[in-house]
């Protein structure tokens, strides 16, 4: 940034598509916490892939 190669833009559009909510160790933890969690969980996945499929999508057409 220092150098001009990147822009507060760049660094923000970057991170748009590099925070997801669907990180591994949360889901470890969760996993472990409690029994009914893995039942609910396939059932969250989709969900989950569609919104960073959405996600991504909407970010590329802003940014």
């Amino acid at each position: 940034m220092e150098k001009g190669l990147y822009s507060a833009h760049n660094i923000n559009a970057s991170a748009g598509w590099l925070i997801q909510t669907f990180d591994l160790p949360g889901i470890g933890i969760f996993l472990g916490l409690s029994s009914r969690f893995p039942r609910l969980f396939r059932f969250a996945v989709p969900g989950i892939i569609l919104g960073i499929a959405l996600r991504g999508v909407a970010h590329a057409l802003i940014f």
